[in-house]
């Protein structure tokens, strides 16, 4: 495609806490870039001849997840729609006190900003900085499972180190990790169970430089099925019955034979005191139809019980915005999905079979 008529892409996106952002993108050369904050053009650049764009603003405090996104327009006028977005986590407006100065809080962590686009949704992450001589860390990106049901990590780490994983303390794989640091390996069989996973990376001379460690839960050949169909929906508790049965519409019954009239009353003499005529008794009514008679109610209505929280395991395949798409209606739920949860996510970004989330109530 002619990079003139290219839409805008999305390379660079960070975004601290207090809303301090850097963007940067292609785009056309020499185009005008909007940045759309819900829609909302927040600040606007110009591409240079190559069609590289960098923008530096600050986010709005806002309680509410948004979507940002990317409009070109061109030296003739034509505009060109950014095929991606980028879901931001709320910022929240910090409120200076004039009280003494409180104890200094550990720095707050955001869950990194998701790229959207047709695909699907990709976590935007910024690469660590390392100082010079200093050994990279060892990651675990992902845990996944083989057609065959074997377990695969992958993760990113030292070139040319060695990796040893182990499991409840025992090594049960060793592996290279490739020149641009990307690794990937299968474990040998392992029984179904939760384990601790603990991944060292190892120097030359044997020196662990690098570790990290998690919770994983190895699932049975039978819940890795269950897992690729996703589960149905809950059935929601059934309307308890009526304790007062709603009268029906009347039908057309057959006919009833007709009840016996009462016995005529026996004549009542005159009495003496009146002379106007004693009027006739009125004849007895033909009974109605009995209504039916309401029930009486089994018990007095207990008071409801709290509702227990909703909690999920998490199932290989699973990320935060899954689960929020599945449990709450809406993908950009996933923050307040990691708000919930954030004494069990050391990283937003990866989530490990056999964690429990619990969900937030609205």
């Amino acid at each position: 495609q002619d990079p003139a008529t290219l839409p805008p892409t999305f390379d660079v996106v960070r975004i601290e806490p207090d809303g301090a952002a850097l963007i940067a993108g292609r785009a056309p050369p020499d185009a005008q870039i909007s940045l759309l904050l819900d829609g909302v053009q927040e600040t606007r650049v110009q591409t240079d001849s190559s069609g590289n764009f960098v923008a530096q603003f600050t986010v709005p405090p806002n309680p509410a997840p948004r979507l940002l996104g990317l409009v070109a327009t061109l030296a003739d006028g034509t505009t060109l729609e950014g095929a991606e977005t980028v879901a931001i986590a709320p910022i929240i407006a910090t409120v200076p006190e004039a009280t003494a100065t409180p104890a200094p809080e550990a720095a707050p962590v955001a869950p990194a900003p998701l790229l959207l686009t047709d695909e699907g949704a990709e976590v935007l992450r910024a690469p660590e900085a390392v100082a010079a001589g200093d050994p990279v860390p060892v990651t675990l990106d992902a845990i996944s499972y083989a057609p065959d049901g074997a377990v695969q990590l992958a993760g990113r780490g030292q070139g040319g180190a060695t990796l040893r994983i182990y499991l409840d303390n025992a090594a049960v794989a060793d592996a290279a990790v490739p020149a641009d640091g990307a690794w990937a390996l299968t474990l040998p069989e392992t029984a179904p169970g939760i384990y601790t996973l603990r991944i060292d990376q190892l120097a030359a001379d044997g020196a662990v430089t690098a570790r990290t460690e998690t919770p994983f839960k190895r699932e049975t050949l039978e819940a890795l099925a269950l897992a690729i169909t996703p589960a149905p929906a809950a059935p929601e508790p059934a309307a308890p019955a009526p304790t007062t049965p709603e009268p029906a519409a009347p039908e057309p019954a057959a006919p009833q034979p007709a009840a016996p009239e009462p016995a005529a009353p026996a004549p009542v003499p005159a009495e003496p005191a009146t002379s106007e005529p004693v009027a006739p008794a009125p004849a007895a009514p033909e009974p109605a139809a009995i209504a039916p008679t309401p029930a009486a109610p089994v018990a007095a209505a207990a008071p409801a019980a709290p509702v227990a929280p909703v909690t999920i395991t998490v199932q290989p395949g699973f990320t935060l915005w899954g689960i929020a798409t599945d449990m709450m209606g809406e993908g950009t739920m996933y923050v307040q999905v990691f708000e919930a949860n954030k004494d069990k996510i050391r990283d937003p970004d990866l989530i490990y079979p056999g964690q429990v989330f619990t969900l937030p109530q609205e």
